[in-house]
């Protein structure tokens, strides 16, 4: 007997805001390389989970519930950053981050 395993989807209706949040920091040298939503209210329903730019938005002023981390690395370090959304629905501005942690590590 074969059991069916129900599969949630994850629908992201956000990449254009991350991707341009993405472009600012390229703009300093920088890449984003992970967005993590904490302690949301986000539910799936039927097994669909939708995540919205107001979904992210919506949670960044309360402590550190939105981060990013950013990849500053470069031929002679490993530096990475910790950023936490400072604003309200400003979402796609890089003022709107705040470094909350940064990591600097020299390559030998």
């Amino acid at each position: 007997m074969t059991t069916k395993t129900k599969l949630n989807k994850i629908n992201i209706f956000a990449l254009k805001d991350i991707v341009q949040l993405g472009m600012e920091f390229d703009l300093e040298g920088k890449k984003l390389s992970g967005l993590f939503v904490n302690d949301s209210d986000l539910k799936f329903s039927k097994n669909e989970l939708n995540i919205h730019e107001s979904d992210i938005g919506r949670y960044g002023t309360d402590g550190k519930k939105i981060t990013i981390f950013v990849d500053a690395s470069d031929d002679t370090k490993y530096h990475r950053q910790w950023y936490k959304l400072k604003e309200f629905g400003r979402f796609v501005n890089i003022s709107s981050w705040e470094l909350f942690k940064e990591d600097i590590e020299y390559k030998s």
